[in-house]
């Protein structure tokens, strides 16, 4: 997910995926801009069809 994309964050949390961390400049915008990507994980359980 990349920063500044408020609405993706909130559905992420939303849904429960957690914020581990950071990539500083790891995605590149088509303007040429970089911005930081955030990692985000959720662990699925065997009811949810790993």
């Amino acid at each position: 997910m990349v920063d500044g994309n408020d609405r993706a964050i909130r559905l992420y949390k939303k849904l429960g995926f957690q914020h581990v961390g950071r990539i500083p400049g790891g995605f590149l915008l088509k303007t040429g801009v970089y911005q930081d990507i955030f990692v985000y994980y959720h662990t699925l359980s065997a009811a949810e069809g790993i």
